[in-house]
């Protein structure tokens, strides 16, 4: 499948519901939320919003579900699974275990501020812990998977607990893409 047709299929299904989990087997879509999904759809949004605008019109409803419902504002982190039924976590999940890592949520937060800022025609303002030989540069670093114009580079101390000399850097882009 081409990039441009699994564009295209995302842009139909994004109609119908917020995001869907996925197929039954006769053929209906199960629409309850799982953290995993969001994430990755909301990510993939994203990217094809840097691109093509249209993409835009969706992250604010899957953006907003994301907030409203799947995070656990009281003990923290994502939930889990919530019904499509009534929006509430299903409890039968565990919401954390060996698979679910905090790595999509803490993913899925940095391409959210990363595409909210773009959107906003604002900088983004990253931090990065480098060996202090490194030359921090356009060539050795960049705003995670993606490319941007880096405008200010600030060294802001040293990593005290690491032996290595690695210095913290701010670094301010703009032009994501």
């Amino acid at each position: 499948m081409s990039i441009t047709n699994f564009s295209g299929e995302l842009r139909i299904k994004a109609k119908i519901c917020l995001w869907a989990r996925r197929f039954n087997e006769d053929g209906t879509l199960d629409k309850d939320k799982g953290w995993w999904i969001l994430v990755e759809l909301n990510q993939a949004c994203e990217i094809f919003s840097i691109h093509d605008p249209y993409y835009y019109s969706f992250l604010n409803n899957t953006q907003r579900y994301w907030l409203d419902k799947m995070v656990d504002y009281e003990y923290g982190e994502i939930w889990h699974m919530v019904s499509a039924e009534d929006d509430k976590p299903v409890f039968n999940c565990p919401k954390v275990h060996n698979w679910k890592t905090s790595l999509h949520s803490f993913e899925h937060a940095l391409f959210s501020y990363m595409i909210a800022a773009r959107i906003k025609g604002e900088n983004i303002e990253l931090y990065y812990a480098l060996l202090e030989w490194e030359r921090v540069s356009h060539h050795a670093v960049s705003p995670y998977m993606f490319f941007g114009n880096i405008i200010k580079i600030s060294k802001k101390g040293t990593v005290g607990f690491m032996p290595d000399g690695n210095s913290i850097y701010s670094i301010i882009y703009n032009g994501l893409h």
